[in-house]
């Protein structure tokens, strides 16, 4: 199995109109609570081990539910990461189908305690065993892909206006104004009897230079694909590059929660210098 080095920054602001930061993200173990959520710092770091979790979430449900729904999902992620590693044999799909599910099941019951207020929250994830990325996605949380100096969307929006375009009845082109644009038609804590979530699944070998975007659309509604895809050509840091589409979303108007989180593959090299 090819050797891998991975290196990865993650950020979030809480944007220019909204009075606290729904956003959350899952960074290997690392993810933001009440002891750190009012840090405005971003975090990097580089890795090796076989099992690496990612993910971005963005809640739902005004006020602070929002913030509850998102910090459920990747609070219990903690326990899947460290059951992945401990478990010889395993299937992907199977244990993020059960996180999943389990995620769910937590904030309709969270939503139950607080009075039948519906709260609920996005996610994109990345998922690395060994040279093999999986990539899951709930929701219009995006997982973006810069392969070959060429940037492409890997997810799919969970969206009406998305699910319009899938019918012929609008265009791509209109989507991106359509009024229904950010009325989702999946998200993690929908009730089991109203519907059954089907995540967005994708799994592909790493290659060597392999950049991914994970974000939520604090990032993705502000900047246009083709300003996105300028700033990850930029030869810069992962954290330098966090930090300039946070930036460059803010001067857009940062109308909503920002959170990016980028990710960058190398084959690890050999003493000799020589790539595995």
């Amino acid at each position: 199995m090819q050797s891998l080095e991975v290196f990865s920054a993650v950020g979030t602001h809480i944007g220019r109109v909204r009075e606290n930061n729904e956003d959350n993200f899952y960074y290997n173990g690392i993810y933001l609570n009440e002891s750190n959520r009012e840090i405005p710092a971003i975090f990097s770091e580089k890795r090796e081990s076989e099992i690496q979790i990612y993910a971005v979430c963005d809640g739902m449900g005004g006020e602070e539910s929002g913030e509850v729904a998102s910090l459920i999902a990747v609070h219990t992620l903690t326990k899947y990461q460290e059951m992945l590693n401990n478990i010889k044999y395993h299937s992907f799909d199977k244990y993020i189908e059960m996180y999943l599910s389990e995620v769910n099941n937590l904030i309709c019951e969270k939503s139950k305690q607080i009075g039948g207020k519906r709260i609920g929250t996005t996610i994109a994830m990345l998922c690395i065993e060994g040279n093999i990325v999986h990539i899951y996605s709930i929701g219009d949380s995006r997982v973006y892909l810069m392969r070959n100096k060429r940037m492409k969307q890997i997810t799919e929006d969970h969206t009406q206006a998305m699910r319009s375009v899938k019918m012929g009845i609008i265009t791509m082109e209109e989507a991106k104004t359509h009024p229904h644009r950010h009325k989702l038609t999946q998200y993690l804590g929908i009730a089991p009897e109203e519907m059954i979530f089907k995540p967005y699944c994708f799994k592909k070998k790493a290659k060597n230079g392999d950049l991914f975007l994970l974000c939520s659309d604090g990032v993705s509604d502000m900047l246009e694909d083709y300003e996105i895809e300028h700033i990850l050509k930029q030869k810069k840091s992962e954290k330098a590059i966090v930090s300039d589409l946070i930036g460059s979303a803010l001067k857009k108007g940062g109308r909503d929660n920002i959170t990016a989180m980028v990710i960058r593959i190398c084959r690890k090299k050999s003493l000799f210098g020589f790539k595995r």
